[in-house]
C-alpha cells in the first residue's frame, strides 16, 4: 500500500510499461565528453526533458534532448518525435489543419440566419405579428405593433425595426423612419411619457396609477384618488 515516486516509460522493443523507483536511479554527471551540472541532474531527476549541447568522445557536437528512461534505467537521448517541443509543434500544426478543414462555426446570433439575413420574427412580448408585419420586419422595414406591455405592464404602441449595426431588433417609442420630426404614436404619446418616461403634465400631475393605452386624461375615479376636482 506504500506510494513510491517512480519513473514510468514504455520499452520501445517490447511495448511493456516499465516503472523505476526514483531512489533506484543513478545519473552519471557526464554524457560523452559533456559534463552535467547538479542543477541539470536535478532537472532529469524531476522527470523533465533537458536540452543540452552534447560532445561525444570522437569530438562531434550536436544539440540533444535528455530524459530519464525507466526501461533503460538511465538518462537517454530522446528521439525527435518524442521531444516535448516537437510534440507541441506537431499539435499546433494538427490543430491548424483541423481548423482549416472544419467548416466555419455556426452563427450563434439568434436574430440572423446562417447566411446573415434577418431571421423572421413572429411576436414581441407575447404580442403576435400579422403576416404583413412579419414580412415587413424580415425585409428590414419598421413595423408598428399595438398592445405591447410598457414598463408597468399596460399595453402600448411601439415600433420595431432590425438594426443592421447591432444585428438585432430594436424597439422605439417613436417612428424611427421620420427623419427630422419624430413623434410618438398619437394614441400612446401621453401614455409613454407618463408610464415609461416618468413625465407629467397638468392633467396627469399627482396621478399614481399608470395610464391605459390611448389614455391622455385621468379617469373620474383616478381624479378622486389623486385629489383633483372634477
Amino acid at each position: 500500500g506504500n506510494t513510491i515516486p517512480s519513473f514510468v516509460s514504455i520499452d520501445r522493443k517490447t511495448n511493456e510499461l516499465i516503472a523505476l523507483p526514483v531512489a533506484s536511479l543513478y545519473i552519471r554527471n557526464k554524457i560523452g565528453e559533456t559534463e552535467l551540472t547538479p542543477q541539470e541532474i536535478g532537472i532529469l531527476k524531476s522527470g523533465k526533458q533537458l536540452h543540452k549541447e552534447v560532445t561525444l568522445k570522437d569530438g562531434k557536437s550536436f544539440p540533444a534532448v535528455l530524459q530519464v528512461s525507466a526501461a533503460e534505467q538511465k538518462a537517454e537521448f530522446v528521439p525527435v518525435h518524442a521531444r516535448l517541443g516537437q510534440q507541441k509543434s506537431q499539435s499546433q500544426e494538427q490543430e491548424q489543419k483541423q481548423k482549416s478543414d472544419t467548416p466555419a462555426e455556426k452563427n450563434t446570433n439568434n436574430w440572423v440566419l446562417s447566411d446573415g439575413s434577418i431571421k423572421p420574427l413572429g411576436k414581441w412580448k407575447r404580442v403576435e405579428f400579422s403576416e404583413q408585419q412579419k414580412a415587413d420586419y424580415t425585409a428590414g422595414k419598421t413595423i408598428k405593433v399595438d398592445g405591447v406591455p410598457d414598463a408597468k405592464g399596460v399595453p402600448s404602441t411601439i415600433y420595431i425595426r432590425f438594426n443592421p449595426e447591432k444585428q438585432r431588433p430594436y424597439t422605439y417609442n417613436t417612428d424611427p423612419d421620420n427623419a427630422k420630426v419624430i413623434t410618438p404614436a398619437d394614441e400612446s404619446k401621453t401614455q409613454v411619457a407618463v408610464n415609461s418616461e416618468g413625465k407629467t403634465n397638468e392633467a396627469t400631475k399627482g396621478l399614481k396609477e399608470p395610464l391605459e393605452q390611448g389614455q391622455t386624461q385621468p379617469k373620474p375615479e383616478q381624479k378622486k384618488k389623486s385629489g383633483q376636482k372634477l
